[in-house]
Formats: structure tokens, C-alpha cells, sequence
């Protein structure tokens, strides 16, 4: 599911257990709760991938079983929520945060910036320790919290910030374009370039 198909269910978005367990006592509950699983770069369990582990996990997933159960006997979806991209949060960028020591992680813009006072961090997609990263992350979900009827995705960037100028999409745009965008100007009369230019600053 996306992020609308999850607003269309009538969804209720939580991010603690026992949010979820106020919601199921009410006499209507909702269609569907939504529990944040990966969020700011870290899961909200305890994951066995260190980089994604986080200092203090939010639920396990025996709880999440248990929650699952309850939804399950009120006639409840039980959803789980990944940010895959945003990394780090509006204002809570910091020297100790995984993109700060490990910048080659992140999708800049032509200033080889984040522009993070708008939005935050954001990994880039392109990246392909980020992709590894995203891979052991799903089939640890798949494993670990089968309990859940299905998934709410949120693959985006920022959409208030030029970015795709990291190392790593520059080479996916050669690879795939045969052109190195340092290449590509926008200026040009020639209308091949500009559709490539077009493309590539989208």
C-alpha cells in the first residue's frame, strides 16, 4: 500500500503499541491501524542489522503478535509503516547520525547537500550499500512480523529539493543514458539534450 491507499482504508496511524490498543477498545474502531516499523533510518524493534538497530526499540515483535491477535478478533487490518528514504528527520540532523558518518549514504543535490534545514537527510536510492540495506530490511519484516496483513511504503525524496547529484546516480544515469549529466545543459537548442536535460533536473 501506499501512503493514500492507507488515508483511503480509514486508517488510524500509530506510533506506540499501546496506541494501537486504545484505538481497539473504543466501540467502532477503525478499518485499519498503521504502526511505524522503520522510521528515521532505524526500525522501531530491535533489528539484527546494526546499522538500522535502534538505542531504544518502541515494541518487539512478540507485542506486535499480541497486537496482531487483537486486531485480528475486531475484524482490524494491522499494517506496518516504512519511511524507506528519510533517513533523518527535520532537525534532528547531528554529527552522530548514520548519514553524517556516512555521507556517501546520502543523495545530494548539485551543492552536494541535503539541504536538510527544509526537510532532513534523505539516503539515496541509488546507493548500492542503501539498496543491501533496504533488501535485509524487508526480508527481516517478511520474516520476523508475518503477523501483519501488508505494508505501507513510503519510497520518496524531497520533493521541496533538487536531488540525484550523488556519485552513485550520476552513474546510473550514464549506465542507463550512455551521457554523464555533467554533460547535459540546459541552454541547448540541440532537442535531444534538452529532453535529457529535462529528465535528469526533474
Amino acid at each position: 500500500l501506499t501512503s493514500g491507499d492507507a488515508m483511503e482504508l480509514g486508517a488510524a496511524w500509530v506510533d506506540q503499541v499501546d496506541q494501537a490498543e486504545a484505538h481497539l477498545r473504543v466501540k467502532d474502531p477503525p478499518k485499519a491501524l498503521i504502526v511505524s516499523v522503520f522510521e528515521d533510518g532505524k526500525t522501531r524493534y530491535a533489528s539484527e542489522i546494526e546499522l538500522l538497530r535502534p538505542e531504544k526499540p518502541s515494541w518487539t515483535p512478540a507485542q506486535l503478535r499480541e497486537l496482531g491477535q487483537r486486531c485480528k478478533a475486531k475484524g482490524v487490518a494491522l499494517y506496518g509503516a516504512l519511511d524507506l528514504f528519510h533517513w533523518v528527520a527535520l532537525g534532528k540532523a547531528s554529527a552522530d547520525d548514520l548519514l553524517a558518518k556516512q555521507p556517501e549514504l546520502m543523495e545530494v543535490n548539485l551543492q552536494r547537500s541535503c539541504n536538510e534545514q527544509e526537510e532532513g537527510r534523505f539516503a539515496s536510492p541509488w546507493n548500492p550499500k542503501v539498496r543491501e540495506l533496504l533488501l535485509q530490511l524487508v526480508g527481516e519484516v517478511a520474516m520476523q512480523l508475518d503477523m501483519l496483513d501488508g505494508l505501507v511504503l513510503n519510497c520518496r525524496l524531497t520533493p521541496s529539493e533538487l536531488l540525484g547529484y550523488s556519485d552513485p546516480a550520476r552513474v546510473e544515469f550514464i549506465l542507463a543514458q550512455s551521457l554523464a549529466p555533467i554533460d547535459l545543459l540546459l541552454d541547448t537548442d540541440e532537442p535531444e539534450e534538452k529532453r535529457y536535460a529535462e529528465e535528469w533536473y526533474r
